[in-house]
């Protein structure tokens, strides 16, 4: 390449880091391939292995508009990859430009690779999600299933030519990329099997289907496009996938419509199929019926990637030209009630052809400028391609966050505009919104601005969020990234300096301001269990404001120990939006010592953005990875040494064995549990915690997924032996030779199953029944693995993938450190030792909370110190145990339970009695069964109880707390677990 970043023009092999351009999610490198124009500029990444979602290169992974280098780039696309039989996709293996300079006409850059299974998510655990999630049984045909080799055992498929070639097309007035990609069949039969892509967005973007909505349910069917709109109005970058429907057009003339089904962030996007025929309903291999079909020569299939200014309608706009949809332009202005203009409403077009108004759906959606003005292109509706988009019949709708909206006579609204048929144009519409007013902001300590959590309670006139119908879409923006709970109108932080963040969020002003609707809320402001809670009830009143003045102090003593959240996501995690900023802001506010990084197969480091934010001196970081097989459970390990080289900082690759070495489309394996934890350990320098992440969820859990015996109850199968067969994880054939190689697996047998982990996540902040998933499944099986001397380290996390519904920090841990700043133990939250954490964590010296703090303490007449937790107290006779529990005085507890030795037994799902299930049945994965235990603890404190099991608790200095005693006498080796409550 030659020029400057803003002369280039064309195709050029990146040969100086300058012509990269930057973003949340930028990951280009020098040696790919940079494609630029006037409006846009592309990645395509060159021939390599990654780790995670975008497993090969070859394909886009950066895309932005053009800006001029000194405004630097704001990518923020994950990648995406063709999709071929379901479970395999192309390993390119050739990036080449084919034209260079659009004085020659296109660019045009051609990739040639072999097919290859895709490793990363084992498609056939679709069905038992399906079943899971939905109790849908589907059918997983063992054509689409690599364990079978189809393309070398399904005489229909032997006839697929493995080399595929992907030629990506720019033209030099375009803002989106043609894709073609050719599949060739040397049979001399015809070749029917599913193809498409994979699609990850991946960045603070929340993804929108035309004459659907914004996606809430993980199936589209039928999807027309995929969009995705900037989710905070600092984005200022979208994007579009469209294909050519022409190209799946039946013989009568109607089309064979398109299938997604979104896992993890991440959208399989089927082409020309429906998910029923493909994966039928209660079927066999009869039921399977494929329309894509190869006569013997070639096949091209087209589409196209579209990169818009952040809104879906100029991502829209650009599909709307590559496919020649026959459209109408309409433009407007926002203005507030005021009549002066307002920048970023968001401006719908609802198609209303239907009669029945509760199938009016989105097609677009436009954003207004710095004036006010917008403008979208909509579908004329006249052939079955441009009815894809819309219908032709519309109504405006026109949203933002704190005006009212809707529901009454102070609702904005859309009217007026002048069409004109000879240009297919409607201008003048004018969209007025509805009242609304303003609130700042501001927490002090000892007069000082620090970080806070400020949190909306009450109800809006208008809907935050309303749903389409069928409520699985949402009209005006994503109801699933930003679900709230019942009650919970939106949630902000302030940072240290007292300014509101997000910074993009659409309520914002500026500074400490934000925007609500008129009305009545409540308004809380905390930084985390640890400190005072400041509430205060406020009345917005139309155009006015109205100040909130939070003093908070630190009342909760917790001195020795760090609060670290193992478990959180971010905008490096396919399946979450947030940027590190963001994430940042949101440990500050809720009173995290440590973050730990924890994004699905990418090491994630905030390090430099804690020292870019000048937040240091308030906590910590550590860097960490969830290895992420979504077949067979989760492993979280930290800490870890990010390195900056690696698109992914270093994540380990679990998916890699020897064999991958040689390309083709035969059966893949991946690691067994026990390749994966060892080879993190060989990989990575000093102590790591290695965690299986919330051990007992049934599509996550590697311990339910496995089917692991844990209980001693079952005394036809022995313990820690399991029942899933490692084949269908693409493991290595069971050694079970003892029960003729079939199941239960005794423990080594199974690559499923290892006990070479340090600590077991017990529950996360997720799950909506959290304190039955812990009481009734998760901490059951924990006892069970103490009682057969698997002592590992019991952690508790947050999961966080959202900022609302997921709040970072609930629950958390509390970690020994010699170094706690907060508390007053040194100064510099960068002194925290990442390798002591680890250790102390490792060694069991940790606690699980969500709110509450315990100092627990073990004494004896030979031992009067006594031990605290993690620790072991050798002797014989009476043992006393000493509790102090504290807790910020919102949060209460009434019982306290001791449990020694506890034997759970397996339960029935409604818990009314012992399990009268088979083992195989008791610990087979279903939607209707989950495993869950009988245990009674060995003593109980309670509020109201009399005697020694009496909690009389004080209220005072903002804590709640207890003292508690008491003894008992032990006859055999005994661990103690307390659980307040």
């Amino acid at each position: 390449m030659s020029g400057t970043p803003d002369s280039f023009r064309g195709a050029g092999i990146v040969n100086d880091g300058k012509f990269l351009f930057g973003g949340p999610l930028a990951q280009g490198r020098e040696g790919d391939i940079l494609l630029q124009n006037d409006k846009i500029r592309i990645i395509l990444q060159k021939p390599t292995r990654n780790t995670g979602v975008g497993l090969f290169g070859g394909n886009i992974i950066d895309a932005d508009l053009f800006r001029p280098s000194a405004e630097g780039g704001k990518d923020q696309f994950g990648t995406m990859f063709p999709l071929v039989n379901l479970s395999w996709t192309v390993n390119y293996q050739r990036l080449e430009i084919i034209n260079a300079d659009f004085a020659n006409g296109p660019v045009v850059v051609r990739a040639t690779g072999i097919l290859d299974v895709y490793d990363y998510i084992q498609t056939n655990i679709i069905t038992p999600f399906a079943k899971i999630f939905v109790g849908a049984d589907l059918y997983f045909s063992t054509r689409f299933d690599d364990i079978f080799n189809p393309f070398k055992n399904v005489p229909e498929l032997k006839g697929l030519n493995p080399i595929i070639v992907t030629e990506y097309t720019l033209k030099s007035d375009a803002n989106y990329v043609i894709i073609e990609t050719r599949f060739q069949n040397d049979g001399e039969t015809p070749l029917k099997m599913p193809v498409g892509d994979w699609l990850n967005g991946s960045g603070t973007l929340e993804p929108f289907v035309p004459r659907k909505g914004f996606v809430r349910g993980a199936q589209i069917d039928p999807i027309a496009a995929m969009v995705y709109q900037a989710m905070e109005e600092n984005v200022g970058v979208s994007y579009g996938y469209f294909y050519n429907p022409m190209q799946f057009m039946k013989e009568d003339g109607t089309l064979h419509t398109s299938t997604a089904l979104t896992v993890s962030g991440v959208t399989p996007v089927v082409l020309g199929e429906g998910l029923l025929q493909v994966l039928p309903l209660n079927g066999g291999e009869g039921d399977v019926k494929v329309n894509f079909t190869i006569e013997p020569g070639s096949r091209t299939i087209t589409r196209y990637f579209v990169v818009g200014k952040g809104d879906a309608a100029s991502v829209i706009d650009g599909g709307f030209q590559a496919l020649g949809v026959s459209k109408l332009r309409l433009s407007g202005v926002v203005k507030d009630s005021g009549g002066d203009p307002v920048a970023k409403a968001r401006v719908v077009a609802i198609d209303t052809s239907d009669p029945e108004p509760a199938n009016h759906v989105p097609v677009t959606v436009a954003f207004s400028d710095e004036q006010g003005n917008f403008s979208a292109d909509l579908s004329s509706g006249r052939d079955v391609k441009d009815k894809m988009f819309g219908s032709g019949t519309y109504t405006i709708h026109v949203y933002k966050e704190g005006y009212v909206f809707a529901g009454g006579p102070k609702a904005g609204k859309c009217s007026g505009g002048s069409l004109d048929a000879g240009t297919n144009t409607v201008t003048g519409v004018v969209c007025s919104l509805g009242e609304t007013g303003s609130v700042s902001v501001s927490a002090t300590e000892d007069g000082a601005a620090i970080p806070a959590r400020v949190t909306i309670v009450g109800f809006e006139p208008s809907p935050t969020h309303p749903y389409g119908q069928p409520p699985n879409f949402g009209l005006y923006s994503d109801v699933n990234l930003e679900e709230k709970p019942y009650g919970i109108v939106d949630l902000l932080y302030l940072d240290p300096s007292g300014n509101l963040a997000p910074r993009g969020h659409h309520r914002l002003i500026g500074g400490n301001q934000f925007r609500l609707e008129p009305g009545e809320y409540e308004i809380y402001v905390t930084r985390g269990p640890e400190y005072s809670v400041h509430k205060q009830r406020v009345t917005v009143p139309p155009g006015g404001s109205v100040a909130v003045n939070a003093e908070l102090k630190k009342v909760l003593d917790t001195s020795g120990f760090v609060s670290a959240d193992f478990h959180l996501h971010g905008i490096k995690s396919a399946d979450s939006v947030w940027s590190l900023e963001s994430r940042v802001f949101n440990g500050l506010a809720e009173g995290m010592d440590i973050l730990v990084s924890s994004d699905h197969d990418y090491v994630t480091d905030y390090a430099p953005v804690i020292e870019q934010l000048g937040v240091g001196h308030l906590m910590t970081s550590i860097a960490g990875d969830e290895i992420t097989p979504l077949a067979f459970g989760h492993l979280g390990v930290f800490p870890l040494t990010p390195d900056p080289s690696s698109t992914t900082g270093g994540a380990y690759d679990y998916t890699y064995v020897d064999t991958d070495d040689v390309i083709n489309p035969d059966k893949d394996r991946v690691q067994t549990m026990e390749e994966i934890i060892k080879g993190v350990d060989e990989k990575y320098a000093g102590t790591q915690v290695m965690q299986i992440n919330h051990i007992m969820d049934k599509a996550t859990g590697n311990f339910a997924i496995a089917g692991l015996v844990t209980s001693v109850a079952f005394d036809d199968v022995q313990p820690l032996s399991s029942f899933a067969d490692p084949v269908k994880f693409r493991m290595p054939a069971n050694t079970n030779e003892a029960g003729g190689f079939q199941g239960p697996y005794p423990l080594g047998t199974s690559g499923a199953v290892s006990m070479a982990f340090t600590g077991i996540e017990l529950t996360i902040g997720a799950y909506p029944d959290t304190l039955d998933h812990l009481m009734q499944s998760a901490l059951p099986v924990y006892f069970n693995l103490l009682n057969l001397g698997v002592i590992r380290t019991a952690t508790t996390n947050s999961d966080s993938h959202t900022q609302i519904r997921e709040p970072l920090g609930a629950p958390r841990n509390y970690v020994m450190s010699s170094t706690d700043p907060r508390d007053g133990i040194g100064s510099s939250f960068q002194a925290i030792s990442p390798e002591e954490i680890a250790v102390n964590v490792n060694a069991h010296r940790s606690i699980c909370s969500n709110g509450i703090f315990i100092r627990p303490k073990l004494i004896s007449a030979s031992n009067p110190g006594g031990v605290t937790v993690g620790g072991t107290l050798q002797g014989s006779g009476e043992v006393t145990l000493e509790l102090e529990i504290a807790s910020n005085e919102f949060f209460d507890w009434d019982r306290v339970d001791v449990f020694a030795n506890t034997v759970p037994l397996p339960a029935k799902d409604d818990m009314t009695g012992v399990t009268d299930l088979s083992t195989r049945e008791y610990h087979e994965v279903s939607g209707t069964h989950t495993q869950k235990y009988l245990m009674t603890p060995l003593f109980q404190f309670a509020r109201g109880a009399s005697g020694d099991a009496a909690i009389n608790q004080t209220v005072a200095g903002g804590v709640r707390r207890a003292t508690l005693s008491k003894s008992f006498n032990f006859s055999e080796d005994t661990w103690v677990v307390v659980v307040v409550r």
